[in-house]
């Protein structure tokens, strides 16, 4: 049985801390930018805390869910 192979996705995640940032996932930062060389910098996300990281990413996934159904998807 053939099952359709899912696209590999890569994105560049980058964290750091403000100085005088508060403790804990709270205090981190970041930025979640696809890893395309024919992406725009409006595919950006940008997210305060650690708990809002994959709520963050989960648009720039969206944005690259291709149906199966799509002419040229392997099959």
């Amino acid at each position: 049985m053939d099952q359709p192979v899912r696209p590999l996705v890569t994105f560049v995640l980058r964290l750091w801390r403000e100085p005088g940032a508060q403790e804990g996932d709270a205090g981190w930062r970041g930025l979640i930018r696809p890893l395309d060389g024919n992406e725009a910098y409006e595919n950006e996300a940008t997210f305060h805390g650690l708990d809002n990281l994959a709520a963050a990413l989960r648009p720039l996934l969206m944005k690259r869910e291709t149906p199966s159904t799509e002419p040229g998807t392997p099959k």
